[in-house]
């Protein structure tokens, strides 16, 4: 009687009865495939971006790397190109300092004459004018002259016609105190210079000219 009341009482509570799953519903199932859905986009844009950043790393050494080898070759060409230039303009350089050296040996001698032809214009500007006002000066220079021609037979001395008198007297005391000067013979010369004199002999002439004296400087100098 007990078991039958038991067994009653279990199939009213349900007591022997498997437990059952929990049911699931279309809205559950579709916000678990938003859920995976949304997680395999996530995980597929990390990829995508991880792939971009990638990509764009061997992109930028790739353009370093050309770059660089771009540069190098551009270096290198430019150094070839350079030396060929170098090998064409070097007679070309060569040609033209050697003309500039040349050029400033001429120029350096060209100042050089013309400071010496300054110098004795200068020098002749200032005799000219002591000339004018010291006699002496040229009875120096024939005093000069007649030494040098001192032995020698048949003297001419010739003279501008301004100085004649004053340099014949002149000779005659030189000659008297000078041994080897015999006679000698004033002439009045037109194309002497006044102040100067030419002393004539067998063996030569002996030009004490300011004109010529000038020349023989410039001569010597340069």
């Amino acid at each position: 009687m007990a078991s039958i009341l038991r067994q009653g009482l279990n199939r009213i509570t349900g007591a022997d009865e498997a437990p059952q799953p929990p049911a699931f519903t279309l809205s559950d199932m579709a916000s678990q495939g938003d859920a995976y859905v949304h997680t395999v986009r996530t995980e597929a844009t990390k990829v995508v971006q991880k792939a971009k950043a990638e990509a764009d790393r061997i992109r930028k050494k790739a353009e370093a790397d050309g770059q660089a080898a771009a540069k190098a070759s551009m270096a290198k060409l430019l150094d070839e190109r350079m030396g060929a230039e170098l090998a064409t303009l070097r007679p070309a350089l060569q040609s033209v300092v050697s003309e500039i050296e040349a050029a400033r040996g001429e120029w350096h001698a060209h100042w050089r004459q013309s400071a010496i032809g300054l110098a004795v214009a200068i020098a002749e500007k200032i005799v000219r004018r002591e000339l004018r006002d010291d006699p002496t000066i040229s009875q120096t220079w024939l005093a000069e002259a007649l030494e040098l021609a001192a032995g020698a037979s048949d003297i001419t001395v010739r003279v501008a016609p301004v100085d004649l008198e004053s340099l014949r007297s002149h000779a005659e005391a030189l000659a008297a105190s000078m041994s080897g000067i015999g006679d000698a013979r004033f002439v009045a010369d037109e194309s002497i210079e006044p102040g100067g004199c030419r002393v004539e002999t067998r063996h030569g002439s002996i030009d004490q000219q300011l004109k010529t004296q000038i020349d023989r400087l410039f001569e010597e100098l340069s």
